[in-house]
């Protein structure tokens, strides 16, 4: 089959080589322009980009992916499918139409739930303890097609974002091959979505990280996990003398099986090897690796050691030091 691969970050990978793989023909790979990345802002590819490239794949990246031209390059290069996960940009109808057999999306959840740009996250912060993938043929309306397959998996109390997004990559990857098998023999039977079960999994910002301590521990919990390893999930340290709060990235926490008195939310209320002890609304959760800013990942028990943390010091939610 002639396939029209589009996707940009990570997730999308797995996906794009296993129709290589099968020995389908990647006729055309579209992903997002060149972006600054990292501390040092360098202009890189994206991981579908160095995937393409290293496999000699022709590669385009239009800043519209709705541009004519984009869709002249489509329509003359006659594709069987257009394959879109986890891309970017919404197509328009004219490119939905232009395949063969139409667009189909890969979408990191159990649709119709978590529609939107951040399913994987979003699963991890609400707390479900399953989601999956969904192969879904496009329409215009976003994440809103019928259902063409869908797989479950359980998520395991200890992944983060990144590690549920590598999961979700390779299953994705399998299930949109068998997809591909399905269309070319003609025994695919769509289903629609029921719109009744629908839930929204929009962007994140960067200002979403921050860690909300007036949640119960485990709330706070599965916001640290679902925003790591993007866009993090952070919070601020009064300094005794500094004009402003240290900003820490939190990195890996655990809920703590047994609660002290109560303290404020954002307290620390035990120091151990094991991490820092921190009040939330409800409960109180371990700091076990954090990264204060402008320096490295490191267990929560050196960090303690090292800016000298006290009991009954605490962590805010924002950048006032007037706690």
């Amino acid at each position: 089959m002639r396939i029209v691969f589009a996707g940009t970050p990570g997730i999308s990978v797995p996906t794009l080589e296993a129709c290589l793989d099968a020995g389908h023909e990647v006729a055309l790979v579209v992903t997002q322009p060149d972006r600054p990345s990292g501390r040092g802002r360098r202009i890189l590819p994206s991981p579908v980009k160095a995937f393409a490239v290293e496999r000699g794949l022709a590669v385009l990246q239009p800043p519209h992916v709705n541009a004519p031209e984009t869709l002249a390059l489509v329509r003359l290069l006659e594709p069987d499918a257009l394959l879109v996960n986890a891309f970017g940009q919404k197509l328009s109808p004219a490119l939905l139409q232009a395949p063969r057999l139409g667009c189909f999306n890969v979408h990191a959840s159990l649709l119709p739930r978590f529609r939107g740009s951040a399913p994987v996250n979003w699963a991890i912060v609400t707390g479900v303890e399953e989601t999956g993938v969904t192969i879904i043929r496009m329409v215009e309306k976003m994440d809103a097609g019928d259902i063409l397959a869908r797989q479950a998996v359980l998520i395991e109390d200890g992944w983060t974002a990144g590690d549920l997004a590598e999961v979700l990559g390779r299953m994705g990857a399998k299930l949109m091959v068998r997809v591909l098998s399905e269309l070319e023999a003609g025994t695919i039977r769509p289903v629609p979505q029921d719109p009744s079960k629908v839930s929204r999994a929009p962007l994140l910002k960067k200002a979403d990280g921050l860690i909300p301590w007036a949640k119960s521990a485990r709330e706070v919990h599965n916001h640290v996990r679902g925003m790591t390893p993007w866009p993090g999930a952070f919070t601020f340290l009064p300094r005794v003398g500094a004009p402003r709060p240290l900003r820490i990235t939190v990195l890996r926490t655990v809920v703590a099986s047994q609660a002290p008195a109560p303290a404020r939310p954002g307290s620390v209320v035990a120091l151990a090897p094991r991490g820092i002890d921190v009040a939330c609304g409800e409960g109180v959760l371990v700091l076990a690796e954090v990264k204060p800013a402008g320096g490295h990942a490191m267990s929560a028990g050196d960090f303690a050691r090292g800016h000298r943390i006290a009991l009954g010091l605490r962590f805010t939610d924002d950048e006032t030091l007037d706690e």
